[in-house]
């Protein structure tokens, strides 16, 4: 009834298993289940003993396994019903999660995706045993991430065609852009697939909030959050994070910083520590440096202090 006490539905000899507002109503008749739209008509009639939500007006059904959580059963199989209980994938899937989208399924020795109208996206056969693992993403609401065999490749969304005919070694998605190796080596793409910087990389990855680490020839350097370069990659070494707005830089055995904004404090002490706020000295923030066999403070402009 509603809120008038007007029957939605006239009462039937079907027990009510749940209600969806896109589906209707999951009936059973006391052993197999159904469904009966919003306006009491039967659009499926009671004979599956497991359904559930797909999509819009599209159902998956198989046979209930009471022992599986994860509906999986290598002998009964899922399929895809509309509503008219015609099926739209015959019974040939293994699981099924519609958790996230695009959906993913097993069949088989292979995994894939299917969008929301039963289409078959992709499938892959498993290259590793935790292959089924590895989601799908996208770029920009344009491109599909894929991950097959150990490899990675870009699909067009509109016609789910490659985008390119070469397999990356790996795909990683930033904010606005994505990083792919070739060959061992890291270049950069937009979210047109343009390139930012080709591949040349030993090592790309994101350093604190607005910074990305960069390799090159067993050097380190640094990129700020557009791209740009503020540390060549010549030194030797970096610390694991910014600390008061600094991080630690080493080359030849020397240590320096370099600021958030790019300010370099070049690498001429024989240890540093991080910098802190310390109220003995005019510059409040200050580091300890150790240097010609003697400890020593300098301020954020690399200059001793006392």
């Amino acid at each position: 009834m509603d809120n008038h006490r007007k029957w939605i539905v006239k009462p039937q000899n079907y027990f009510i298993k749940y209600f969806d507002k896109d589906m209707g109503f999951i009936i059973s008749d006391g052993l197999h289940y159904g469904v009966i739209n919003m306006q009491g008509k039967v659009i499926i009639k009671p004979q599956y003993e497991e359904i559930y939500k797909f999509s819009n007006r599209l159902y998956w059904v198989k046979k209930e396994d009471e022992n599986d959580d994860y509906k999986l059963n290598t002998n009964d199989k899922i399929g895809i019903i509309n509503e008219k209980g015609e099926f739209v994938l015959e019974p040939k899937f293994d699981y099924i999660n519609t958790d996230k989208y695009p959906f993913k399924f097993i069949q088989g020795a292979k995994y894939g995706f299917l969008d929301e109208k039963a289409r078959i996206l992709f499938e892959i056969n498993f290259a590793y045993e935790d292959d089924f693992n590895n989601d799908i993403l996208t770029l920009a609401n344009k491109y599909w991430l894929v991950q097959k065999k150990g490899e990675s490749q870009i699909f067009d969304m509109k016609n789910n065609q490659a985008v390119f005919d070469i397999f990356f070694d790996n795909i990683a998605r930033y904010d606005n852009f994505i990083s792919v190796t070739i060959a061992n080596k890291i270049g950069v793409m937009d979210e047109n697939l343009n390139w930012l910087i080709l591949p040349k990389f030993d090592e790309f990855k994101r350093f604190g909030k607005n910074h990305y680490k960069i390799a090159l020839d067993n050097k380190i350097g640094l990129l700020d959050k557009n791209l740009h370069t503020i540390l060549e990659p010549k030194y030797d070494y970096i610390g694991e994070n910014f600390i008061n707005g600094f991080v630690k830089i080493g080359l030849n055995d020397k240590y320096g910083f370099i600021g958030e904004n790019g300010k370099i404090i070049e690498p001429q002490f024989d240890y540093v520590w991080s910098f802190e706020d310390n109220w003995d000295f005019k510059d409040n923030m200050v580091a300890k440096v150790f240097t010609g066999k003697e400890i020593k403070f300098i301020n954020t402009k690399g200059e001793f202090v006392e």
